[in-house]
């Protein structure tokens, strides 16, 4: 959403944005199907929109921000961090679409003592969540394919990879309900498991696109 209008109307290239994912253990009824974890993650950011030819694609725009992610739980279950991002997204045609995303982590201090609420939470999440994340989809006929691809260039740096498959209920461009599956394999889906490598088959739906 804009953060603000100018007197024209017309949106001014400031944005605020959210993005919330809970991971619910629905079939865990002997402790009452709780939720596991949950993700916030507030952001603020500049975008400048263009079209400018490059290598048979079209760059589209540019997003300069800042996004805080955390967990919300207390010690030593806490999980947060804050990062400046830089993304850039393109297309090629109607049926490709791609995003790159990079970040640099905001530095905080040491922890003096582990069971402090002060301090860094967790002071190799960037060894994990890395560096950046290049996303890349194609649009066919009969559905999406979406392929999310994560690395960390630091010294023993980890990864992630993700590949979605995005099928409607019914035929045409009015259709909301779409039938979703998702494969994920590496580290950082969720912050409380972000030092974990994770293998994961997801199915469900989305309401809207």
């Amino acid at each position: 959403m804009p953060l603000w209008r100018r007197p024209d109307g017309s949106a001014a290239p400031f944005y605020f944005a959210y993005t919330g994912r809970s991971w619910w253990q629905a079939y865990n009824s002997e402790r009452s199907s709780p939720f596991r974890e949950y993700n916030h993650a507030p952001e603020v950011f500049y975008e400048r929109r263009f079209a400018a030819p490059l290598g048979g694609w079209m760059l589209r725009a540019l997003r300069l921000g800042l996004e805080h992610e955390s967990n919300g739980r207390d010690v030593p279950f806490s999980r947060s961090w804050n990062r400046a991002f830089a993304q850039l997204d393109a297309d090629n045609g109607a049926r490709w679409w791609s995003s790159m995303r990079l970040w640099a982590r905001i530095p905080e201090s040491a922890k003096s003592d582990p069971t402090s609420a002060d301090g860094d939470d967790n002071p190799e999440i960037r060894k994990y969540l890395g560096n950046g994340e290049w996303r890349v989809g194609y649009r066919a006929e009969w559905g999406d394919l979406r392929l999310k691809l994560r690395r960390s260039f630091s010294s023993g740096g980890k990864g992630a990879a993700q590949l979605g498959v995005i099928i409607p209920f019914t035929r045409g461009e009015t259709t909301r309900a779409r039938f979703y599956l998702h494969v994920f394999d590496g580290y950082g889906e969720s912050l409380i498991d972000y030092d974990r490598r994770v293998r994961r088959i997801g199915l469900g739906f989305m309401l809207s696109d």
